[in-house]
């Protein structure tokens, strides 16, 4: 895994200015996730349509992106702090150095990787995500905004580290469904197996100037907590109209939810916390394909829990291998995309997680 998240960050060297950046197939990133109910696009963004796979009959990718965030770090540290998924991307070992360097602000950092592939109307996907927040207490912010004098510490200073990781396999389905009038319905569902990774860590004075660190108390006598379970994603989605322009999409997200949550603990109390990203929610979307193949799209997303999202979207090709796009979260904010010889980059502050999914605080 180590390896993997090397190789990636080299791919992603070239664009190491950007502080949110995302490489691959599809477009929706670009349209700052908007984009649930796009036929070609529905598949590749999250949350996923599986109703979308009904029009996937030949062999193509359905999935293929990769892409980091970074906030109050730069780029040219994210190789060096960031861990393995199955370590929730903290490595305990550079919480010292991570609260002398950067220990006057919070940090978030983190990785992920999208890879799917199908045909006849059948995806098989792999999904891994890896993000660390560190958060400093005010003393620690003090002597670090002092200069990090290790003569000269601030009584009580500490850092601590919640580390969040998992890697998924998914298997989709979509088939049409008949209709009286002639507009194009379809449903699907898909299975994911997911195994999470958690973990909490802290240092404090001595630890900060000397190395060393202590595990949260929720983590007991573990470095890393891990667990298994299985979701269900269920979609549906109709194209209407006389020209067939107008497109929507319902997506029931983890109707099976996967029991991979932690009961973790804020930063610097023992005030609790609960740490899940995958939640059960509604998510609603709508398209619209104008005559140049132009595309607006709207989406709801994770309706009934804490994360509800409305993004924005608009696409417009230039040709099959050039494009540009943009884009509005209200969680993420706006974001600017091209598709450059058929490669989709984005840039902005929405990414395919956020630190706000996996910790609350």
């Amino acid at each position: 895994m180590r390896n993997l998240t090397a190789i990636g960050i080299l791919a992603l060297g070239t664009c190491a200015f950007a502080q949110d950046f995302t490489i691959g197939y599809s477009k929706v990133s670009g349209m700052a996730g908007a984009g649930l109910a796009l036929r070609h696009e529905g598949t590749g963004g999250y949350p996923v349509n599986p109703a979308g796979l009904a029009y996937m009959q030949q062999f193509r990718l359905t999935n293929l992106d990769l892409g980091y965030v970074l906030d109050g770090i730069s780029f040219g540290d994210l190789n060096d702090f960031l861990g393995t998924a199955s370590h929730g991307g903290l490595n305990p070992k550079d919480l010292s150095e991570l609260a002398r360097n950067f220990g006057s602000h919070n940090v978030s950092y983190g990785l992920n990787g999208r890879l799917g592939l199908g045909a006849n109307g059948v995806n098989v996907g792999v999904t891994g995500d890896a993000l660390v927040r560190t958060t400093p207490n005010p003393q620690l912010q003090q002597w670090v905004n002092a200069g990090s004098d290790p003569n000269n510490p601030v009584a009580g200073m500490r850092l601590d580290g919640h580390g969040f990781g998992y890697h998924s396999v998914h298997f989709g389905y979509g088939r049409p469904i008949p209709t009286k009038d002639g507009s194009e319905m379809a449903v699907g569902a898909q299975v994911s197996f997911v195994r999470s990774y958690y973990t909490h860590h802290f240092v404090t004075q001595n630890q900060i100037i000397n190395g060393g660190s202590t595990r949260a108390v929720e983590m007991g006598n573990d470095d890393v907590m891990s667990k298994n379970g299985v979701g269900l994603d269920l979609g549906w989605y109709m194209q209407v109209g006389q020209d067939k322009r107008f497109e929507f999409a319902a997506v029931m997200a983890n109707a099976l939810k996967p029991d991979i949550g932690f009961d973790g603990t804020e930063s610097n109390s023992l005030t609790p916390t609960r740490i899940d990203p995958f939640e059960r929610s509604l998510n609603l979307g709508v398209g619209f394909t104008a005559e140049r193949g132009q595309i607006i799209a709207a989406d709801v997303i994770n309706i009934g829990n804490r994360n509800t999202d409305v993004r924005l979207g608009f696409d417009y090709p230039f040709s099959k291998q050039f494009g540009a796009r943009a884009g509005y979260s209200g969680r993420g904010g706006f974001t600017a995309g091209v598709t450059l010889i058929g490669v989709s980059i984005t840039f902005g502050s929405t990414n395919q997680f956020q630190a706000g999914t996996f910790f609350r605080f």
